[in-house]
């Protein structure tokens, strides 16, 4: 009987750390080795199993960075979101356990393994988008919530080496460790719905782009009709001209809008939607735009990060530009995709005055403007972002890489 009870008891923990493992993956890609998967199971189950009793020092912190440790190496991501997330599954399972082990006297496995199934199924309906990531500003706001739910915890467990003398003082720590249980859950899903979010307000950019392409489309038909409707008029307007009026009624003529502009960039969808979209307001503003793209198909990246990282690009030159005299305006942009890596330079002059933009420095190179936005989309997709400042002209060079997925 008692090697039977053992024998469940070691499946219940081998479940259990599995539940805890898929979990972790609603929030967080493992990266695509074996080790890394045996390290992220072997942390799992450690996290699920370790027993915490308040007052005892011995087990919580080590746990935690051990587990926080296999994250760290194992998981993809940027650090903010891989740092967040091993501390909110951590501490949610610390929670239930220090419930477990002081209040609910049973096996140690059952209760827990149970508990890491129904967890998982719950947060499974409720999982953000896949390879999420939030704004630096969102993630500092939800550390910021997590500072008392965490604080609570640690000093219940660690700081609390009362021997409970009165049912009061008992009471008040399991109030106080569900409260943080509840807490933990709850920022996970804001988390989750904060994601959401933004995924939506990213969709609607590209909506509102793909409304303006569309419309310059509609547009440059229009005008290629008109034209085609004109030309016999034209030409035989032109047979009648002086011969020193003709010259300059041609060179009239092929300044019409159907004769040059163009809304195909390159042979994705995308890149020309956002293109086209900003070339209409560089136009407004009287700025020259320089379009190289040599993007033969359709980028194998999500179109929010796309747009992320070319419409906040686009749209900090454009700032940068309009603070310029008319003739000083010009923007160039160097788009290519090769090899599952998509790279772009895009470069423009500085106004005179003083910036946050006069320095090569990462730390100043990444305030404000969208940078930190397009720094984090190209980490999401294994890639990076080089600023650099030079005689005036600043430059922005990015890369995307697709052949981790």
């Amino acid at each position: 009987m008692n090697t039977f009870l053992h024998f469940l008891e070691l499946l219940s923990i081998v479940l259990g750390a599995w539940c805890v493992y898929c979990t972790i993956g609603l929030f967080l890609a493992v990266k695509n080795s074996f080790l890394y998967r045996f390290l992220v199971f072997c942390g799992a189950a450690l996290v699920l199993c370790m027993v915490i009793y308040i007052g005892d020092w011995a087990n919580l912190p080590p746990t935690f960075l051990f587990f926080l440790f296999c994250l760290w190496v194992s998981c993809d991501g940027s650090r903010a979101k891989r740092l967040y997330t091993g501390l909110l599954l951590s501490c949610v399972y610390f929670s239930f356990s220090a419930l477990h082990d002081n209040y609910f006297l049973s096996y140690p496995s059952f209760g827990k393994s149970l508990f890491a199934l129904v967890f998982y199924l719950l947060l499974r309906r409720l999982s953000p988008p896949k390879d999420y990531e939030l704004s630096p500003a969102l993630w500092k706001l939800l550390f910021l919530l997590t500072v008392t739910p965490v604080g609570i915890l640690l000093s219940v467990v660690l700081l609390d080496n009362s021997a409970y003398t009165s049912n009061r003082v008992y009471l008040l720590d399991f109030v106080l460790l569900l409260l943080s249980l509840f807490s933990f859950s709850g920022l996970l899903w804001t988390a989750s719905v904060l994601a959401r979010q933004q995924e939506l307000e990213a969709e609607s950019s590209v909506f509102q782009a793909s409304r303006v392409y569309y419309e310059s489309l509609e547009q440059q038909n229009f005008e290629i009709r008109k034209l085609k409707h004109d030309m016999a008029n034209h030409l035989q307007t032109l047979l009648h001209l002086p011969d020193q009026e003709k010259n300059p009624y041609i060179q009239n003529l092929l300044r019409t809008p159907a004769l040059f502009q163009t809304v195909k960039y390159c042979g994705d969808n995308t890149v020309n939607i956002i293109l086209s979209s900003k070339a209409a307001a560089f136009s407004q503003h009287h700025t020259a735009f320089h379009v190289r793209a040599e993007i033969p198909a359709s980028l194998p990246f999500e179109s929010p990060d796309l747009c992320t990282v070319l419409c906040n690009a686009l749209d900090n030159a454009l700032e940068a530009c309009t603070k310029l005299p008319e003739e000083q305006r010009q923007v160039f942009l160097n788009a290519r995709f090769s090899k599952g890596i998509f790279t772009f330079e895009l470069t423009n002059p500085l106004p005179p005055e003083p910036s946050s933009f006069q320095t090569t420095k990462k730390e100043k190179a990444l305030h404000g403007f969208g940078l930190k936005s397009i720094q984090a989309a190209a980490e999401k997709n294994s890639g990076g972002m080089e600023v650099t400042v030079k005689d005036g002209i600043f430059s922005l060079f990015v890369y995307l890489c697709h052949a981790h997925r």
